[in-house]
């Protein structure tokens, strides 16, 4: 009977072990930090500030928009507005987009299970296979309510679609085909016109 007790502890021990060795950190990082290639139809994500490294590991990457309106911001270590210097020699203030995706690269590309948040609230969960999306997606708005919901399967076919989280309106629609951008893709902007208009061949852009 000892023995038997003694054994469950080493499970439950080397059980607590192995989950702590498979948790990998996540590392905040900032979208004006990154730049991305696109490589035979596969999102590369590189972080670049001295050097562009590929990234390895689970991450966070927080949104922002560039607000040219005042040019001589105060840097903030929260990480909501930050003094930045450009080519133009003009300092710019990034705002923070209250958006933040969570997931895992491997060698620059996304892998696994991917979230987006808003307002710290799930509203989008999507798949990802060495840079190519694949599985179930589904974007919801800022209250929790499912707005898309569908599945690219193991060959990342599908239609695509995003929303602005708070209204709900339509921001981003196109096919997957392969798991790599095909045809025509739209964004619109809050109004619900049309912005942009982009046609892709396996993932490569053909024509704006």
């Amino acid at each position: 009977m000892q023995m038997l007790f003694r054994f469950l502890i080493l499970l439950i021990v080397c059980n607590v072990y192995s989950q702590k060795q498979d948790f990998v950190p996540v590392k905040p990082i900032r979208s004006y930090q990154i730049k991305i290639e696109n490589l035979n139809g596969r999102h590369l994500h590189l972080y670049n500030d001295e050097e562009n490294i590929a990234l390895t590991g689970k991450y966070e990457i927080t949104f922002f928009f560039l607000d040219n309106s005042k040019k001589d911001s105060l840097i903030s270590d929260n990480g909501i507005i930050r003094k930045t210097l450009h080519h133009d020699a003009k300092y710019s203030r990034y705002s923070r987009l209250n958006i933040n995706t969570i997931g895992k690269f491997i060698k620059g590309y996304k892998n696994d299970s991917w979230k987006t948040l808003y307002k710290n609230k799930i509203v989008k969960t999507e798949n990802w296979k060495n840079g190519l999306i694949k599985g179930k997606y589904c974007v919801y708005n800022a209250s929790g309510s499912i707005l898309y919901k569908t599945t690219f399967g193991t060959q990342g076919n599908g239609k695509y679609k995003d929303f602005y989280y708070k209204t709900g309106m339509l921001k981003e629609e196109g096919n997957y085909e392969n798991g790599k951008k095909e045809g025509e893709w739209c964004t619109y902007n809050k109004q619900g016109n049309t912005k942009e208009i982009v046609y892709y061949k396996n993932g490569t852009v053909i024509k704006k």
